[in-house]
């Protein structure tokens, strides 16, 4: 069948979809349901974006496939989908929503002239974060789900009329695009962004910006549901400051969130801390990734949080325990935990008195599990004569020069636990002085 004359173009940044809806009625007078049945485009195959569909529109048209590419996401599998080269899963898309501009539908209106108004809907309305028309700096409306045979994409089927849009076009704040959809609609044009946001899927980079940003901006325990499409904006904004900086300004931002006081102790974990983010990353009903921020956000929790070894994180199994907290540590060790801290402010590990203000505090897992067991094996200075032999006159002289060492080193009037000195330490003193000593008969001159 040879296409369609006269040629009739589709609109700048027209969507595939509305563009065959202004054919049909152009050159057939038929709605989109009658002129897709009439050429044999079935209408959920261009729902989903086959490749039959290009090829067969570009056949009664004259467009060229590349052309009306440009203008759909086209169906790589039942989840995954592409634009212009970028692939992504299929909730990037709205294709069950109505989105528009009201001052860009206005125009369409005034531009028709005496006939029928011929709505135009632009391809990039359909992706899940651009929420602002770029020319008119106005917030895009957008409905819930609607039902029916003809399809949400086709603008002209469900657009207000003209008192509705001026309406709503009153109503529409005013306001710039964000930062992330900036972002998006410039990866869709070929152009370069911050490397940590280009080197996944751009769905990927957009939802992980949105939800830090939720978090951040509303806080950790935000209900996600209840959020606006323009909170949703300002996510993205504030998201982008973020993770535009790649995973240093990653660990910022996820540093603010912890730092925020919580009134209980059931939010001072890393779900309490974290809140929605936590919660979208560890529960999960589905094998779809969340992108790089899963290994960021886990190595700030390792790092952050006492997590014991065995622990199911994000789907990997912890293997070893890499901090303690005071309560964790008097758990492992079995000793008290105003002993614990003070052991571990002494020891520098914590600074001193900073356990009182911080709880969440945290020490390297490995150190501080040594630390507590020598204390837990220290032998007073008093006692050491006992266990080796000597006079306290000497046990003083072997630990101030250094042959042997209290478990913390402290010139402050410490109690004698924490001068002691670790019994593994006075075992391996008697080894060696057994190895090296040899048995005499007669005492040397000047020996006692």
């Amino acid at each position: 069948m040879e296409f369609l004359m006269p040629h009739f173009p589709p609109a700048q940044e027209e969507s595939l979809i509305s563009w065959l809806n202004r054919f049909g009625q152009f050159h057939c007078g038929l709605s989109l349901n009658a002129f897709l049945h009439f050429v044999g485009i079935p209408l959920q195959e261009l729902h989903m974006g086959r490749q039959e569909v290009f090829s067969r529109a570009s056949a009664i048209s004259g467009q060229s496939v590349e052309n009306l590419k440009t203008r759909s996401h086209e169906y790589l599998s039942d989840r995954r989908f592409a634009y212009r080269g970028e692939t992504f899963f299929r909730e990037f898309l709205l294709r069950s929503s109505v989105t528009f501009c009201p001052a860009c539908l206005l125009s369409d209106y005034n531009e028709s002239g005496t006939g029928a108004p011929k709505f135009i809907g632009r391809t990039e309305w359909v992706f899940r974060s651009v929420r602002t028309c770029e020319h008119h700096a106005t917030a895009l409306c957008r409905t819930a789900q609607v039902r029916g045979s003809e399809l949400a994409l086709n603008i002209s089927a469900h657009a207000p009329d003209q008192e509705r849009l001026e309406k709503l076009l009153k109503q529409a704040p005013l306001c710039k695009p964000s930062a992330l959809q900036n972002y998006i609609i410039a990866r869709f044009e070929g152009h370069k962004g911050p490397c940590w946001l280009d080197d996944q899927q751009i769905d990927l980079a957009s939802r992980a910006t949105e939800m830090l940003g939720a978090c951040v901006e509303y806080g950790a325990q935000v209900p996600l549901t209840k959020l606006t499409e323009a909170e949703w904006d300002s996510a993205g904004q504030v998201g982008f400051e973020f993770t535009s900086k790649g995973e240093e300004g990653i660990r910022e931002g996820l540093e603010l969130l912890f730092k925020r006081p919580h009134k209980n102790a059931g939010q001072r974990g890393p779900q309490g801390v974290f809140g929605k983010l936590f919660q979208w990353v560890q529960f999960r009903n589905n094998d779809k990734p969340v992108g790089p921020i899963r290994e960021i956000l886990r190595e700030f929790i390792l790092d952050s949080f006492p997590i014991a070894a065995g622990t199911d994180l994000f789907g990997e199994i912890i293997p070893w325990r890499k901090k303690h907290s005071v309560a964790s540590l008097s758990a492992h060790t079995g000793v008290h935990a105003k002993t614990v801290a003070n052991a571990l402010a002494q020891s520098g590990m914590l600074p001193k008195d900073l356990y009182v203000v911080n709880i969440r505090q945290t020490v390297p897992a490995g150190p501080a599990e040594e630390l507590i067991e020598k204390l837990k094996r220290a032998v007073p200075v008093a006692k050491i004569p006992e266990y080796i032999g000597c006079t306290r006159s000497q046990a003083s002289l072997l630990i101030e020069n250094g042959i042997l060492h209290t478990v913390i080193q402290d010139t402050g009037n410490r109690t004698a636990r924490y001068k002691g000195v670790d019994l593994v330490d006075l075992h391996q003193l008697i080894s060696r002085m057994r190895h090296f000593g040899k048995p005499v008969q007669v005492m040397s001159q000047g020996e006692v």
